[in-house]
């Protein structure tokens, strides 16, 4: 019930792009909404008794800097970043969401939602490489970017954090303040190279 003195609304959260598709051929570009996006700051004192409750969480060893992995005990993403930073995705509909600082037990583990900073896509198909090529800085083969691994890059002039899932899909995360120049770059690229 108002109060006759103030507007009342509701504030709903909208994807980045609207829940963007794109296929062009075999290749497909999307963006992936709704997931949630956390990054763990552990500090490197707490390192080995974190990584003993890691593996419990999430069903393993913690991903070795610059690498992601699929956790087998949340279902979530765990990428990464530095020696005592870790970004955890939680795709829609594929992953539990404890809650992690406490999970790992660590006093100082600093928890940070940067779920409304990120737009994700993920860019799939036999072009997805040759699309990527025209823009990205980074070495591609499938030798140097294996899947699993993980770089920031350019990609034409867009902040990006690139994660090689396989052979021929990538995960793209860029601020969603540039999530659509991001998309026309990839877009223009997408359609050149299957032109």
């Amino acid at each position: 019930m108002g109060s006759g003195l103030m507007a009342e609304f509701k504030l709903t959260r909208a994807a980045p792009l609207g829940g963007y598709h794109e296929e062009i051929g075999t290749t497909s570009l999307r963006e992936i909404d709704a997931a949630r996006a956390e990054t763990l700051c552990i500090p490197l004192s707490e390192d080995v008794a974190t990584c003993a409750a890691a593996r419990d969480l999430f069903g393993g060893p913690l991903p070795a800097v610059g690498t992601a992995t699929l956790s087998a005990g949340t279902g979530a993403h765990i990428l990464r970043l530095g020696a005592d930073r870790l970004m955890i995705l939680h795709l829609p509909d594929r992953s539990t969401r404890p809650d992690m600082a406490h999970a790992l037990g660590a006093q100082e583990v600093t928890r940070v939602d940067q779920t409304d900073y990120w737009a994700l896509l993920d860019l799939a198909g036999p072009r997805a490489i040759m699309a990527l090529e025209r823009s990205c800085r980074l070495d591609l083969h499938a030798e140097v970017f294996a899947p699993g691994h993980l770089a920031r890059t350019p990609i034409d002039g867009v902040s990006t954090l690139l994660v090689r899932l396989e052979i021929d899909r990538f995960l793209l995360m860029a601020p969603r303040s540039y999530v659509q120049s991001l998309t026309h770059s990839l877009l223009t690229s997408l359609r050149y190279v299957s032109g």
